[in-house]
Formats: structure tokens, sequence, C-alpha cells
């Protein structure tokens, strides 16, 4: 493996804390490549540093690296121009993001276009775009189109996205766990399942536990023990 390639995984936020879980198999892939171009070495550092999505080109820059990558080459320098919306993202944005974010992962996993076009239908003309500029696929354009979809992510999406993929049982869990430090009891998870089927959302749940007595009462306990 050449010098250029082993630096760790570097996030968006360009952290230099061990990768998660999710860059492991980008770091995994890029291990095992045996020869990797140089432009493909240059996309995939400027993967690394893509303006986040309130830059006013973000998707002109999404559509550069789109076709850097089915090229294999870099042509031409991306926008550079650093006209801001107060680092703000709306809906409209992010929504359009992650249509970029499912349709490099569906390519990346040798789904057919029509197959991903049939799953998520809102996503269609962005899957035309992403399939048709990224073409057939290797392990080094897979690997590159890993890496940008990574980064799309620590852009546009927010911490209920990862949570909407868990079942409600490990949601439940999970909440008890991460604010009161436990398990929740049997007849807790199951007053938590009923809720959660009756209609209330995750988020009312959520805010009902952070809120919870005992929680408060553990933090107040802490808060006294600083003037004991």
């Amino acid at each position: 493996m050449s010098d250029a390639r082993q630096a760790p995984w570097r996030n968006a936020n360009g952290s230099d804390t061990a990768p998660e879980p999710e860059a492991r198999p980008i770091d995994a892939v890029d291990e095992g490549l045996e020869e990797v171009p140089a432009a493909a070495r240059q996309v995939r550092a400027l993967i690394s540093r893509l303006d986040p999505l309130s830059h006013y080109k973000s998707f002109e820059n999404i559509a550069f690296l789109l076709s850097a990558i089915g090229q294999l080459d870099y042509p031409r320098r991306p926008a550079v121009d650093v006209l801001w919306r107060r680092n703000q993202i709306d809906d409209e944005r992010r929504s359009l993001a992650k249509r970029y974010v499912r349709a490099l992962e569906a390519w990346v996993a040798g789904q057919p276009l029509y197959e991903a076009q049939l799953e998520d239908p809102d996503a269609g003309p962005v899957m035309d775009q992403v399939y048709d500029a990224l073409g057939p696929a290797d392990e080094v354009r897979r690997w590159l189109a890993s890496c940008l979809a990574k980064t799309l992510k620590e852009y546009c999406y927010m911490p209920w996205d990862f949570i909407a993929a868990a079942d409600d049982t490990s949601f439940v869990r999970a909440v008890y766990r991460t604010i009161l430090g436990r398990d929740p009891s049997p007849d807790d998870l199951q007053l938590r399942l009923e809720q959660l089927a009756a209609g209330a959302t995750r988020e009312d749940l959520f805010a009902q536990v952070l809120t919870a007595r005992e929680h408060q009462a553990q933090h107040l306990q802490t808060l006294a023990a600083q003037f004991r």
C-alpha cells in the first residue's frame, strides 16, 4: 500500500478519533486495493474536503465528484466560492442530499437501476444521474462512491435518521441505557411499546425518559456532590 493511502479515514468533521463502525468497511476496501491511480487519490482527497451543504454550489460539487469518480480522472477544479447560508441546511437541500446518499449506496451495492428506482421513486432523477455518471462498477469506483456517500451523510443525516432504522424494542432499550444507565424493566418495556403502538412518537418517549424523576435525581446527586 502506498503512503498516500496510509492516513486514517478523515470524517467530514475532521476528527482525529478512531473511525466509527460505518467507516471501517470503507477502510477495509482501501486496505484491500492493490493499486489506486493517482487521479483516484486526488478525488478521494477532494471528497474529504467537500463543502458543507450550506455552500451555494454544493450540488455542483457533488455532480463534479460523480463525474470524477466515473471517469477516474480529475479534469478541472470544482467550485471554490465561499458564499455561505449561515451554515444552515434547509429541509429541501437535506432531502436532496439524502437522495444522493441512497443512490450512491444502491450503486455501490450493485443494485440494478430499475430496482433502485422502484424502491425509491422519489429519488428517480438522482438515481439516473448517479448511475449514468458512475458507469460500470469496479473496486476503486465503489471505494470512492462509498467515501462520498459517507461524507454526505455527515452533513445531511440527523440523529433521528439513524435512530429510525432501529425497531421499537431496540429503541426503547437504547433510550433507557443512554439516559438512565440501565435496561428497562419488563414492565417498563411493555409500557413503552404499548405507548408507541398507540401512536406516541419516539420523540415523545425520548422526552418523557429524559425528564423522568429518576434521571433528574441522578443529576441532582451529582450536582450536590460538588458542594459536599
